[in-house]
């Protein structure tokens, strides 16, 4: 599925939800690019 700006230029997604690089050979669908297998704790915002 292609993803469009509102200009109807092509949507890239370079960095995650933190500002992380995202891979181009490992593509993780989502907001987090580093997530592995089994339980993961995020902190999104400070308490």
């Amino acid at each position: 599925m292609r993803f469009e700006n509102s200009d109807g230029s092509p949507l890239t997604i370079l960095e995650d939800f933190f500002g992380k690089q995202r891979s181009s050979e490992a593509i993780i669908p989502g907001p987090f690019a580093t997530l592995k297998e089994g339980k993961t704790t995020l902190k999104v915002w400070p308490r």
